[in-house]
C-alpha cells in the first residue's frame, strides 16, 4: 500500500504501532475502522466505504464516506 510506506511517521502519529505498520505494509493484516479512521484523519484525507457489484457484466460501485 503506497499510503502506507509514504506515511510512516502519520501513522505513528495516529497511535499504529512499528509492528501494525509493517503488518499493513506486507498486506498480511486487514486494520479495523476505527484504525483506518484515524489514519485518514492524521493524513486529512476522507475515509470511503465502497460496495461493489456485477450488473450485466460491468462492475458497479457505490461510496460512502465514513465519518
Amino acid at each position: 500500500m503506497s499510503w502506507v510506506s509514504r506515511s510512516r511517521q502519520s501513522l505513528k502519529a495516529a497511535g499504529t504501532s512499528h509492528s501494525a505498520v509493517s503488518r499493513l505494509e506486507k498486506g498480511t493484516h486487514i486494520p479495523q475502522l476505527p484504525t483506518l479512521q484515524r489514519i485518514a484523519a492524521v493524513l486529512d484525507e476522507e475515509l470511503l466505504v465502497c460496495f461493489q457489484r456485477t450488473v450485466d457484466g460491468e462492475i458497479e460501485r457505490e461510496f460512502a464516506a465514513v465519518a
